[in-house]
């Protein structure tokens, strides 16, 4: 538990009295008091939740899971036939919906709404966008979608590993688009 965190698991009665006469400026913050008391220090954002955060190292550890399992099922759906297409599609939604959870998390952490994932839509403008998704830090304080939580080691690890491979398809790209011209 932080030290936050004891501070106001300790004065509780008194942040709910000033909450309460403070109703009227701040309407939300007998919950808010409420909420972060009694938070469980494990209480971090699942993977198939549109609640919680997801921080740019934990997004691209995210990225390097959903390649690990996407890689070697397609691969071994593609040796299957004709019922391979069909499991390539189901893995590629699975994929996608991994994806979407993650990355409306990692909106959250920006303190953006999943609504702005409409953004990557808009040509130029959603490439533009995408990069920020996963190149800018997220506050690390409390913000309109919950509390931060720093990555974990495997997250650390994977997630620098998932920046290498960002980092690495932009070069082969590049150097690609280079030698065709």
């Amino acid at each position: 538990m932080s030290a936050v965190d004891s501070y106001v698991t300790r004065n509780r009665e008194k942040f709910m009295s000033l909450s309460a006469s403070n109703a009227d400026v701040f309407p939300d913050a007998a919950e808010r008091v409420s909420h972060r008391a009694g938070r469980d220090a494990d209480d971090e954002a699942g993977y198939f939740t549109l609640e919680g955060r997801c921080g740019v190292l934990a997004y691209h550890a995210r990225t390097v899971i959903m390649l690990i399992g996407v890689v070697p099922l397609t691969f071994v759906a593609s040796l299957l036939g004709g019922f391979g297409a069909v499991l390539i599609a189901g893995v590629v939604i699975a994929a996608m919906l991994f994806m979407f959870f993650a990355s409306v998390q990692r909106l959250h952490d920006l303190n953006f709404s999943a609504w702005f994932l409409l953004v990557l839509l808009i040509p130029i403008v959603g490439v533009l966008f995408s990069l920020y998704m996963m190149l800018m830090p997220g506050k690390c304080d409390d913000n309109n979608f919950g509390d931060w939580h720093e990555a974990s080691g495997v997250e650390k690890l994977l997630g620098f590993i998932g920046i290498g491979i960002v980092v690495l398809a932009v070069i082969a790209g590049v150097l690609g688009a280079g030698s065709a011209a």
